[in-house]
């Protein structure tokens, strides 16, 4: 099973996982997620490849992803979204005529 957090990859990049789906085709569970280091786009790999062990760059075996320690704000996720955030972080959503929009 993978969670929402924070995941390393063995060569050091952070990437945030968002949960699992599963194709709609062939039933294969797969992991959702994005670099967090600027990178843009969502990515699906499938859990076993996201579960892996492969050998390192040292040849020794490690975990392709291991889940990052949870700071006090990701504890909140995702049963208590929207619970911690303040208007201030929300003052893009007015009232005016102007579009609106969040690009994920």
């Amino acid at each position: 099973r993978v969670e929402y957090g924070i995941y390393r990859h063995f060569r050091g990049k952070l990437y945030q996982v968002f949960g699992t789906a599963t194709h709609s085709e062939t039933g294969e569970k797969l992991v959702v997620y994005e670099p967090i280091d600027g990178c843009r786009g969502i990515w699906a790999r499938p859990m076993t490849l996201f579960l892996d062990t492969i050998k390192s760059d040292h040849g020794d075996y490690v975990p392709r992803f291991t889940k990052e320690p949870l700071n006090e704000y990701e504890r909140s996720w995702p049963n208590d979204n929207l619970s911690k955030f303040t208007d201030k972080e929300f003052d893009f959503l007015d009232d005016d005529d102007d579009d609106d929009y969040v690009d994920f």
